[in-house]
């Protein structure tokens, strides 16, 4: 005999789907796609052609806490697909005085969970690092304290914040990028002293050859241009 029914189903706070009469199946974190295999391989059990359609109704609402520099720190209430920027946003957004590059997202334990770098996803479009946020979580907006400055031969100059991990690579796409005109074979580097934090240090990196340095908090880059980048070599 033919059976068919249409209903809505509840995801639990542990992420199940319980059926009613069939059992229940994991489904947190996976795509509504893969959750639908599951879903059909749980009625595999009780029918001999199980054949199962899901779709979204509605996103369940989660609490989420935002504390430091934002215009209003407090709890949040928000759906769990949406990102750390929509719920700062919600927030009234950040100050000048905000980090945009090391917002941490920690459980409600404190535990770390996942860092945001809301200057990269702007600048970019990387949404990876821009994630999504859980019930219960807590986001951390520090201040800056961190910068570096790019100058010189790229689409948009300027100082900006730094964080532990950059390379050369990383600072010169978060400028725009190189320009036609600039030399990349010897990119400079001032770096101020860990023995002697008044003076400077300065080498040049060939880029162009492969040279990628991790940079250092304050590190400032200057990209030197061609007036002739259009005649050939």
């Amino acid at each position: 005999a033919f059976h068919a029914l249409d209903q809505d189903v509840l995801v639990t706070p542990d992420g199940s789907l319980l059926i009613p009469r069939i059992g229940q199946v994991h489904v947190a974190g996976l795509t509504i796609s893969d959750a639908q295999k599951r879903v059909i391989e749980l009625l595999g059990k009780a029918y001999k052609t199980p054949d199962a359609t899901l779709s979204l109704r509605k996103l369940r609402a989660v609490k989420v806490s935002l504390l430091g520099e934002v215009m209003s720190p407090g709890m949040q209430t928000c759906t769990a697909l949406q990102r750390v920027s929509e719920v700062i946003d919600k927030a009234g957004g950040l100050s000048a005085k905000s980090s945009l590059r090391n917002i941490e997202v920690r459980t409600s334990t404190g535990k770390l969970r996942a860092k945001a770098d809301l200057f990269k996803y702007y600048a970019l479009g990387d949404v990876t690092a821009n994630p999504t946020v859980d019930g219960g979580d807590v986001i951390v907006v520090p201040r800056v304290t961190h910068f570096m400055t790019v100058v010189g031969g790229v689409a948009k100059p300027e100082k900006m914040e730094f964080q532990e991990g950059d390379k050369l690579s990383t600072a010169l796409r978060l400028a725009g990028g190189l320009l036609p005109a600039a030399l990349t074979d010897s990119i400079e580097v001032a770096r101020f002293s860990d023995s002697d934090p008044s003076h400077q240090d300065r080498f040049y990196v060939n880029f162009g050859g492969g040279e990628d340095p991790v940079l250092h908090d304050g590190d400032q880059i200057f990209v030197r241009t061609t007036t002739k980048y259009h005649v050939p070599k």
